[in-house]
């Protein structure tokens, strides 16, 4: 929707996230007092996907996994393909 809307009207939805964009990523909450920051040198440890969002994250993505290996989900489809014709034939 957004590369037909960009063809659309350039610039147009720019603007828009420009202005509701910015706003969407701020809260109202406040961090923990105990959160390290990053602003002025790299936080030790591993806070590289790690945030106040953690809990809701999910652990696993079909998504992820199919876009990583494309050829192994062409080939899983081609193999069901072709399961689903041989059945078909033996039944008529």
């Amino acid at each position: 929707m957004t590369i037909l809307a960009s063809r659309a009207a350039p610039g147009l939805l720019d603007r828009y996230l420009a202005k509701a964009g910015h706003a969407g990523e701020l809260t109202d909450e406040r961090n923990s007092p105990g959160l390290p920051a990053n602003l002025f040198r790299t936080v030790p440890g591993d806070y590289g996907s790690h945030g106040r969002f953690n809990p809701k994250a999910k652990k696993f993505s079909y998504h992820l996994i199919a876009s990583e290996h494309p050829y192994a989900v062409g080939g899983i489809l081609v193999g069901i393909a072709a399961a689903l014709i041989t059945a078909a034939r033996r039944r008529s």
